[in-house]
């Protein structure tokens, strides 16, 4: 069947002033009255409405030197199913207010055999009903988004069209202020380069005869910014094409009228016509009938199909309010309403927004901690730890755990139990954000993977709405809270007080209630006498007052969060172990400043350096502190503790000063624990302070002139300060060429140099065991190392003696561990903008064997990123099945053509676009010649792979992760393909690849820009979207086949393009996840229903985006 024949009209080239346009006489669609086409149905729309009647394209006949004007014919057509409609339906349309503007057309149609192009307002526009007679008409959707009909002679056809008012409020400000069309247009728009609304009839335009080439002519057209519509209309086409192919699909030229042209731009899924304007042309308006000369219905008794529509009406209003009651919110105004609600037994996921989070956090533990059917999670902690934890039983015995805190919970049985989470953004990471989603689900609730039992309400505590629709969608009720009093105990004037000194321990909890120490290969939990005061007083009537001295003082606040939540609950938690909290008991932290005039006068030496320090001193700084108090050994597999270095100093060499070559601040609560263990051990200090170290400021000092010591410094190991560690390193190797290079920012200590190993039986340990890393063995075999970039402050201070000067070594199992290799620290200071007379930076300690090296960046060649764009798909309408796997198909082959050349790719794209499901798609049906591997935890796999396939390491939502992964730097083009992981070494082939999956950095949300791909050489791969047919085929028809509705999968298909237009076309992304809820809730409406609603502009109902209630909070 030949459903449209298209004409060409010529635009020649010999007119004296403008182009004339000359129109041949079998366009299939005349000129025409607007006022006679067309009826507004809607009551008040304010906004002026225009009709499209084609597509439009030019072509330039380089032979006949002359312009011609081609109607755009589709290339493929739809078969649409007819829903009919009567007068009195069309009446109560007249007024009807919701979000769609209601018009109807007239139109006739052209006898066979040629289809006619209909009317159309809007290209997001919805074929509603048609009236009237039409029972030999045959409805059509071409793929240019144009309706068609194909009838009989001397037809005509009624039908009515609903538009989103959306879609007509849309203009070009929609578009990213980035995206280079926005630029175009608001260019052509300057008054100042000429522009003017309406043409100057006297204006002479550019001659195409007189222009070098075609090209030429339409570049003058945009910059004169004149002539009539279609001059200006093809000036901006062409000026946007010329942007790249990649934008050539966002833009075409659209009839108006019959007598005007427009163009319309491609924004994310959603055509936004832009109006250029031109010559004196009359865009004539719909009419709109007034309500009083609105047709009466006929008063006959109702028909079957009227009945019909007003059940669908009814259908209408039922979906709608079932949508936005899920997330209508109530106001709460005490602790026993909101208790009420939760306990409903429908409300399973219900959502808190408070002021005072914590107070109505407390409340609910006070109310639910009595008989532990609440689980709070306030912390990042409780979602990231791992399954081995400690607990501490009833009886005081520690033991390890192999199920997390929340697994504990969730199985424990009970007739209803809480899971309360703080979603303040404050508390938890993007990351973990996103993925609590899973806690509100609607079925197969899950929190960490593990399932969430149907007895257990989620409840999530917040401060403000969040703006994510996904999030609220799914909750059950939403309510906000009142403000909750404080309360306050009444102390009695004869209470008891009683202080818990910390003595400025730095673990605050392990000093207030004892520490879990591991010795001779067992647990043993030191209790506290706060713990012994604690239990003692469990049943007491007594008032009394504690009070908290020599805590850390950047603690204070988290130290009277947890005391009130404590509160709240009755008991402390340590560890699982559950320490009773008397009713009558108030805890309070000492305010006044720790006063070090108490412990005896201090020696110290000021402005040290290495070159002064002899070989007998300590080098201390905050992360190292720990080794004053305790060390740790191993014997023969059995682990133990040791005294500290002071306790020991006192058995070692009681007659001598203990010298402690500070390298950096340590905090007042640190002092404090140095000077109160030095004098319960009767240990005499003399302190020698790096530059930038000053002792608290009431403590009692003696000030002694340091001598310079007998140390050589023979520069074995050195530390360079750079602003650019890749290209000091490129140096480096010039005079090193057998170095091992390792970028530091993705490591910890223990990956670089050793690691304790040990093994678990029955929560027993046992055969510990020192594992010494590649790297240090390398030192050891006299081999030079090289770690370069930005290092984290507890890997330098941890490093501190292996880069020493002179015999660096390592503090191993209580022993020094010296090596003959070199190692050489380039360190990051992104700060360094000069290079520096004299380096005053934290490694200045070091004294003179620290250089500074500042590089000029801009001196350096830039590198351009090699960047890949898919284009659109979504302009393609076609849902064939052939079409859907061409997509998927594609994609690999665009990957896999990188990767032949690149051993890491980046895949960006927006959430849903199928960074995640290429994968998926590779491992099912590739597995042939490619193997996937998951995030690091499979990385000892992936890199043990030593086959023939393409193997590659995915990591999905790479720039939320707190990494850098400059790890895989030795990967990069002329890289030595060799990585390190947990300490070892581990060579890789050509075919070893590395995929990184991300959203663009500015969606913000904690993602961040990493180092790996700051130089630019790991390639870019942008996704757009789903192509239609994938859509459909992939994500959709597979709910359909499950479903078993009462509707053919032809009705389906033709409903899914609804949904995949709304997909595509919203403002704010809609997740995949949303599309199958939608369609879900379709699938459901028609198997509620008796008989399967109407189709097309139903359908939309389903399309509404939840989040535009949330306005209304």
């Amino acid at each position: 069947m030949q459903l449209l024949k298209t004409a060409e009209s010529s635009i020649h080239n010999q007119a004296p002033q403008n182009h004339a346009i000359f129109e041949s006489d079998g366009s299939s669609t005349a000129h025409y009255s607007m006022m006679q086409a067309a009826e507004v149905l809607t009551p008040d729309v304010q906004m002026p409405l225009s009709v499209r009647t084609a597509t439009l394209t030019y072509e330039y006949d380089h032979v006949n030197q002359q312009l011609n004007k081609i109607v755009v014919a589709p290339t493929s057509y739809t078969q649409i199913a007819l829903s009919y409609g009567n007068q009195a339906w069309i009446n109560s349309l007249r007024s009807t207010h919701d979000d769609y503007v209601y018009i109807k057309f007239s139109q006739a149609l052209d006898p066979r055999p040629y289809s006619t192009r209909l009317f159309s307002a809007h290209p997001h526009e919805q074929i509603v009903c048609v009236t009237g007679q039409c029972q030999n008409v045959s409805l059509w959707r071409g793929d240019d988004g144009f309706y068609y009909a194909y009838g009989s002679q001397n037809e005509s056809i009624e039908y009515v069209i609903a538009v989103h008012s959306t879609f007509l409020e849309s203009n070009y400000f929609q578009l990213d202020d980035r995206d280079p069309i926005k630029t175009v247009i608001e260019d052509y728009y300057r008054e100042d380069k000429g522009y003017k609304l309406t043409a100057d009839r006297d204006q002479v335009i550019p001659k195409l005869s007189d222009c070098d080439n075609y090209q030429d002519w339409c570049e003058k057209l945009y910059e004169q910014r004149a002539g009539v519509c279609w001059h200006r209309a093809l000036a901006v086409a062409e000026k946007i094409k010329s942007l790249g192919v990649e934008h050539n699909y966002r833009v075409r030229i659209v009839g108006i009228d019959n007598n005007h042209q427009v163009i319309e731009i491609l924004n994310y899924g959603a055509w936004i016509p832009v109006e250029l304007s031109g010559g004196d042309n009359y865009t004539l308006d719909y009419s709109q009938v007034p309500i009083a000369q609105q047709a009466p219905a006929e008063e006959t008794e109702e028909s079957a199909e009227s009945k019909t529509n007003e059940i669908e009406k009814s259908r209408k209003a039922q979906l709608k309010s079932l949508l936005l009651n899920s997330i209508s919110p109530a106001q709460c105004e005490s602790v026993e309403s909101l208790t009420v609600l939760i306990e409903n037994p429908d409300h399973k996921r219900v959502m808190i927004v408070a002021n005072q989070v914590d107070r109505v956090a407390n409340a609910l533990l006070k109310k639910y901690a009595t008989d532990q059917h609440i689980f709070y999670i306030d912390t990042a902690q409780l979602l990231s730890v791992k399954k081995e934890t400690v607990r501490i039983d009833q009886d005081g015995n520690p033991l390890i755990e192999t199920k997390t805190p929340i697994e504990k919970f969730l199985d424990e049985k009970s007739p209803h139990k809480i899971v309360m989470i703080d979603i303040r953004k404050t508390n938890l990471t993007a990351q973990q954000l996103t993925a609590l989603n899973t806690c509100f689900d609607d079925k197969k609730r899950t929190i960490n993977g593990a399932a969430i039992p149907d007895n257990i309400t989620v409840v999530a505590l917040t401060d403000q709405l969040p703006t994510d629709a996904s999030l609220l969608s799914r909750q059950d009720v939403v309510v906000r809270m009142r403000e909750i009093p404080c309360e306050a105990i009444q102390l009695t004037e004869d209470c008891r007080c009683h202080e818990i000194d910390l003595r400025g321990y730095p673990d605050w909890k392990k000093a207030l209630f004892g520490r879990v120490k591991l010795d001779q290969n067992k647990m043993v939990w030191m209790k506290s006498e706060f713990v012994i005061l604690c239990e003692s007083l469990c049943d007491s009537t007594e008032s009394i007052r504690t009070t908290l001295s020599h805590f850390p003082e950047n603690e204070r606040a988290k130290i009277n969060y947890y005391f009130a939540q404590a509160k709240a609950r009755g008991y402390f938690d340590y560890h699982g172990y559950k320490i009773p909290i008397a009713e009558n008991i108030s805890f309070r932290l000492n305010g006044q400043k720790s006063d070090f005039s108490l412990f005896p006068s201090v020696v110290f030496s000021r402005d040290m350096t290495i070159e002064l320090i002899s070989e007998k001193s300590f080098l201390i700084n905050t992360y190292t502190f720990d080794r004053l108090l305790h060390e740790k050994t191993i014997t023969d597999e059995v682990y133990a503790e040791q005294f500290g270095i002071i306790a020991w100093w006192r058995e070692y060499a009681p007659e001598e000063n203990l010298q402690l070559f500070i390298t950096g601040p340590l905090s007042e609560s640190q002092w404090w624990c140095l000077f109160s263990e030095a004098q319960e051990h009767h240990v005499t200090l003399h302190l020698l302070l790096a530059k930038g170290v000053s002792l608290p400021e009431n403590i009692n000092k003696i000030e002694v002139k340091a001598k310079k010591s007998a140390v050589s410094v023979a520069a074995r190991s050195s530390v360079i300060v750079t602003n650019n560690p890749a290209v000091i390193t490129e140096k480096l190797l010039a005079k090193n060429k057998y170095a091992t290079v390792i970028d530091v920012e993705d490591y910890s200590f223990q990956d670089l140099f050793y690691r304790i190993h040990y093994e678990k039986h029955d929560g027993q340990f046992s055969n510990f065991f020192i594992e010494k890393s590649d790297i240090l063995k390398k030192l050891e075999q006299g081999e030079t190392v090289i770690l370069k970039g930005e290092c984290s402050a507890d890997l330098l201070a941890y490093m501190q003696t292996i880069l020493l000067p002179n015999k660096p070594y390592l503090e191993i199992n209580c022993e020094q561990c010296f090596f003959t290799g070199k190692l050489i620290v380039v360190i990051e200071d992104p700060h360094l903008k000069s290079q520096p007379e004299h380096y005053e930076g934290e490694w200045s300690w070091l004294g003179n064997t620290n250089p500074v090296c500042y590089v000029d960046s801009a001196q350096l060649p830039k590198k351009i990123v090699e960047s890949y764009h898919e284009q659109d798909h979504s302009v393609d309408i076609s849902l064939d099945e052939a079409n859907a796997t061409a997509f998927l198909e594609n994609r690999k082959r665009i990957l896999f053509g990188i990767l032949r050349s690149k051993a890491m790719v980046q895949l960006i794209g927006d959430t849903g676009v199928g960074k995640s499901r290429l994968m998926k798609a590779l491992k099912k049906d590739n597995a042939d010649c490619c193997s996937i591997f998951h995030e690091m935890d499979e990385f000892e796999q992936w890199a043990a792979d030593k086959s023939d396939k393409v193997k590659i390491l995915f990591i999905d939502e790479s720039n939320i992760d707190n990494q850098h992964y400059t790890l895989f730097n030795p990967l990069k083009e002329g890289g030595s393909h060799v990585i390190l992981h947990k300490g070892k070494l581990f060579s890789l082939d050509e075919n070893h690849k590395v995929v990184f999956a991300r959203n663009p950095n500015e969606y913000g949300g904690g993602r961040v820009k990493q180092k790996l791909f700051a130089d630019g050489s790991i390639p870019e791969l942008h996704f757009s979207d789903f192509s239609r047919a994938y859509i459909y085929h992939a994500i959709l028809k597979p709910i359909f086949d499950a479903a078993e509705i009462k509707v053919s999968e032809e009705i389906f298909k033709e409903d899914c393009k609804v949904f995949i237009d709304a997909y595509l076309s919203h403002d704010k992304k809609m997740t995949v996840r949303e599309l199958q809820q939608m369609v879900l809730r379709y699938c459901l409406a028609q198997k509620s229903h008796q008989t399967p609603f109407a189709t097309g502009l139903y359908c939309a109902l389903f399309t509404k985006k939840l989040d535009e209630t949330a306005e209304k909070f």
